[in-house]
């Protein structure tokens, strides 16, 4: 567990003297994780339960078109 910690402080310390002089960044702030997870992932917290919502909102999207253009099929048939 030493070695660990000790490599994490290395590479923190890397890491800091790196972004101070490439960007010349003064401070920063690292963002911690939030506590509703208990691993750490790409995505954000939500992530998924907004693709989902997006994906049911495209395809209810779609399938009003296509009922439209239905009745739009039906109206113009009768007309003739």
């Amino acid at each position: 567990m030493k070695f660990w910690k000790s490599r994490l402080a290395r590479l923190n310390n890397m890491f800091d003297s790196y972004i101070k002089e490439k960007y010349k960044v003064v401070d920063y702030h690292v963002k911690t994780p939030s506590l509703r997870e208990h691993n750490l992932t790409w995505r954000p917290y939500g992530y998924y339960k907004k693709r989902n919502s997006r994906i049911a909102l495209r395809l209810d999207q779609l399938w009003m078109k296509k009922e439209e253009s239905e009745y739009n099929l039906t109206l113009t048939s009768l007309t003739f």
